[in-house]
């Protein structure tokens, strides 16, 4: 891509951005998108194949933040403490900045082909993040050594997705974090090394690779 497209694709998100934060995505529409970035509709298909593909570069945006939490998280905390403190920013960052409308259009957009691609640099960052977490959990003999990282980490997301599916087909009736932080509570904890007994051995997932 030229530097002139670069900076055409750059312009249209830094408007999608915008607009989503003042009015919502659903509130949103390509003729405001266009109307503030002051490209026509030709200029934006050429870069994107929708406004989901807007939708998806947005989250991958909130997902670099993870790096920055990281490098400020105390590192005193013993890990379950670090693991709270990760799924606590997660669901209170989606329960804060997105409503179930927005959740329901992120869950189904995840299932499209392109939604890979874009995604992958977020939550590359995000799943970095909670590895290295896990990881030196085992290094210090905090957690169990009987599944890898990896696999742990998987669990962790599955779980998460799973609450915010929860909560979109309930409306937003409940509190997602508070709800959220129960389950995830309750599942990271059984991670701690002393409670390997009382836990079975974990399936191998597939495709579970470090990165």
């Amino acid at each position: 891509m030229s530097r002139s497209g670069e900076n055409a694709s750059e312009k249209i998100k830094d408007a999608a951005f915008a607009l989503f934060e003042e009015n919502g995505y659903q509130d949103t529409s390509l003729s405001q998108i266009l109307e503030v970035s002051g490209y026509s509709k030709g200029a934006f298909y050429h870069h994107f194949h929708s406004k989901e593909d807007l939708l998806l570069h947005w989250i991958a945006s909130y997902d670099d933040d993870y790096l920055q939490w990281y490098a400020d998280l105390d590192l005193d905390l013993s890990t379950t403490e670090k693991l709270d403190a990760f799924n606590r920013r997660m669901l209170e960052d989606q329960e804060a900045y997105f409503d179930v409308a927005y959740a329901k259009t992120v869950l189904m957009a995840r299932l499209s082909e392109s939604s890979k691609q874009i995604l992958a640099r977020g939550d590359g960052h995000r799943v970095r993040v909670l590895y290295w977490i896990l990881k030196d959990g085992q290094r210090t003999g905090e957690l169990r050594n009987d599944i890898t990282y990896v696999e742990m980490a998987r669990m962790v997301m599955s779980i998460q997705s799973g609450v915010v599916l929860e909560w979109c087909v309930a409306g937003g009736a409940f509190s997602l974090c508070e709800f959220g932080m129960r389950l995830l509570t309750l599942f990271c904890h059984g991670l701690r090394r002393e409670n390997q007994r009382l836990m079975p051995k974990a399936i191998p997932l597939p495709h579970a690779k470090a990165s």
